[in-house]
């Protein structure tokens, strides 16, 4: 018998991964090479994996795989595994490219991670494995495309009507968000309970101890968004008054750390018309 020393690990049959580039925008294409310290005297199947921390199937694209630079054929095996048939005699120049998708939603950095093995009854331990990491970086969380836009309905309501003020985004985040404002130019005794929809469903308003505002926006909303302030129509003479609404969202995925908007209406007094009753009687 010829014992083969070739297929024990420790005699230097390993497999080994690496990330081309530590980080990749958004859209790129992630590339990982594999190298066998050791070929293999028949073809052998490479299978990997493709996950990572906060990446999922749509943030990625079908990978394909290079050997010398011609492609091979590539097989879903489902659940993100893959496997690939390595030629004999091939320990190196095999590329492994991801396609990432640029999906227009404030996700912040994720991490894709490639994890690899062969199996083989040549091998002492059955099985060699390796994985290697790279930074999907996200390109969506800048100032001039993460804006938020806070408009009036209307230019200005009657005392006892309601005001109300559409709230944007120009991009959606993937996770739900909060989204804090404030009302100014009015008393508290001029406004009643606030009220909030997002695509014709109220949601839960929470008043802070500081008189703001805040509700939560659940991932992928953009716009739907509708703050209402009833205003209260109280027989005194007092003039129109500006209601501003003023709204942001602070968030460590955006890279000024906050975007912000606000709009102003105005409510109208409707007390102080003679003809609608206000009057001196001596």
């Amino acid at each position: 018998v010829i014992e083969d020393v070739n297929g024990d690990v420790t005699a230097g049959t390993a497999l080994s991964i690496e990330a081309v580039e530590a980080n990749y925008d958004e859209g790129e294409t992630a590339q990982f090479t594999v190298k066998l310290a050791e070929a293999f005297a028949d073809d052998t199947v490479f299978t990997f994996t493709l996950n990572g921390a906060n990446v999922e199937a749509a943030d990625i694209g079908v990978p394909t795989v290079t050997i010398g630079s011609t492609s091979v054929e590539v097989t879903p095996l489902g659940n993100g595994s893959y496997s690939v048939i390595i030629p004999a005699g091939t320990s190196s120049g095999i590329v492994v490219n991801v396609p990432t998708v640029n999906d227009d939603l404030i996700e912040g950095t994720e991490q894709l991670t490639i994890n690899g093995s062969i199996t083989s009854d040549l091998l002492a331990n059955g099985s060699i494995s390796g994985s290697a990491n790279t930074n999907i970086v996200d390109q969506d969380g800048g100032s001039t495309v993460a804006a938020l836009t806070i408009a009036a309905v209307e230019d200005s309501y009657e005392e006892g009507e309601s005001a109300e003020f559409t709230v944007e985004l120009a991009q959606a985040f993937e996770a739900e968000t909060v989204f804090t404002f404030t009302l100014d130019g009015v008393e508290d005794t001029d406004i009643g309970e606030v009220a909030v929809s997002i695509d014709g469903t109220s949601v839960a308003v929470t008043e802070n101890a500081d008189g703001s505002y805040s509700v939560t926006i659940p991932g992928g909303t953009t716009g739907g968004i509708v703050v209402s302030v009833p205003t209260l129509d109280d027989a005194l003479v007092e003039g129109d008054e500006t209601l501003t609404l003023s709204g942001s969202i602070t968030s460590d995925l955006l890279a000024d750390g906050s975007i912000s908007d606000s709009a102003s209406t105005v409510i109208e007094d409707v007390n102080g018309d003679v003809t609608a009753g206000t009057a001196l009687s001596i």
